[in-house]
C-alpha cells in the first residue's frame, strides 16, 4: 500500500524536508517527483526494520498452547512484535513461562516454568510436559507481568493418550498448502490430531496425497513425497514446472 508523505516544508535555503510515518516493516520503493516528474536517482530503497518489542502485541502458537498427551513434550512458539503487530527479527527477550495444573483456581502452585529457548529470530521456543489430565493454565508474560496474546491463564487441555488419530482434526501448514514458484521445492507439515484437535506425538498413520492440475482438459497430477518428522508430524514435498492453480488433498490412507 503506498504511504504519502505527511509533511512538506519548503526551507530558507530552497531544501525541503519531508516526514512521513511508517508503520508495517519491510523494503520501500521511495518516489520523488516534482510536477510529475521524478527528481535525479529517484527511486530511494528504504529498509523499515520492527520497533522495539510490545510485550502486549506479542502472541503464541503451537500444539502445546492448545493442550497436549500426558507423560509427552508439548511444545509451543512465542513470537515477539512491536506496537505495529511486525515480527521481531532478532532475539535477546525474555519471558516468563508457567503452567498450572488443573483446579489452581488461585494460581499458587504452579506444575512447571519451563525456559523458553531463545531462537534469535524473533521467535523463542517453549517446550514442557505434565502427567496431569484435565484443564492446565498456561501463563505468558513479560518481566514485568505484561500478558502476551495467548497466554493470559489460558486453557491447555491434557489427556491421556486414545491411541487414535482423527482425519478431521489433523492439519497441513506451510506454504507448499497455499502458494509456491514453480520450479521450487514447495513444503507443508502435516500434524496428526486427535478427535479433540489435540497434537498426538505418534507417527502411526499412513497418509496419502493427490496433488491436480485445476484447469479444463488438464491430466496433470503431481507426486507428493511424505517422511516421517517424528513427534506426529510428517513432511511433505512437491515440486511443479507448471505455473497454475492446484488442488491439493491429504488424506489418510484407508479413509
Amino acid at each position: 500500500e503506498p504511504i504519502t508523505a505527511d509533511v512538506v516544508t519548503n526551507v530558507a535555503d530552497g531544501s525541503y524536508e519531508v516526514g512521513f510515518i511508517i508503520t508495517a516493516s519491510g523494503t520501500y520503493h521511495m518516489d520523488v517527483t516534482r510536477s510529475g516528474e521524478r527528481i535525479l536517482d529517484s527511486f530511494f530503497t528504504i529498509l523499515a526494520k520492527p520497533a522495539g518489542i510490545t510485550y502486549t502485541e506479542c502472541d503464541v502458537d503451537g500444539g502445546g498452547a492448545v493442550g497436549g498427551i500426558t507423560g509427552y513434550v508439548a511444545s509451543f512458539t512465542i513470537y515477539a512484535r512491536d506496537n505495529y503487530g511486525n515480527r521481531l527479527t532478532q532475539g535477546g527477550n525474555e519471558f516468563l513461562v508457567t503452567i498450572f495444573p488443573p483446579g489452581d483456581t488461585t494460581f499458587a502452585s504452579p506444575i512447571s516454568t519451563p525456559v523458553p529457548k531463545d531462537n534469535d529470530d524473533g521467535s523463542y521456543l517453549v517446550k514442557y510436559t505434565t502427567t496431569l489430565s484435565g484443564t492446565h493454565k498456561l501463563l505468558v508474560a513479560s518481566p514485568n507481568s505484561e500478558l502476551v496474546r495467548g497466554g493470559a491463564y489460558t486453557d491447555v487441555v491434557f489427556m491421556v493418550d486414545d491411541k487414535l488419530s482423527f482425519p478431521g482434526r489433523s492439519v497441513a501448514t506451510g506454504l507448499g498448502t497455499t502458494a509456491c514458484f514453480a520450479g521450487t521445492t514447495c513444503v507443508f507439515n502435516v500434524q496428526v490430531r486427535n478427535s479433540a484437535g489435540i497434537n498426538r506425538p505418534f507417527n502411526d498413520v499412513e497418509l496419502a496425497t493427490s496433488l491436480r492440475l485445476v484447469a479444463e482438459e488438464a491430466t496433470l497430477t503431481l507426486p507428493v513425497t511424505i517422511s516421517s518428522s517424528g513427534n506426529g508430524i510428517y513432511a511433505c514435498t512437491y515440486t511443479s514446472e507448471v505455473a497454475g492453480e492446484f488442488e491439493l488433498v491429504v488424506r489418510f490412507s484407508g479413509d
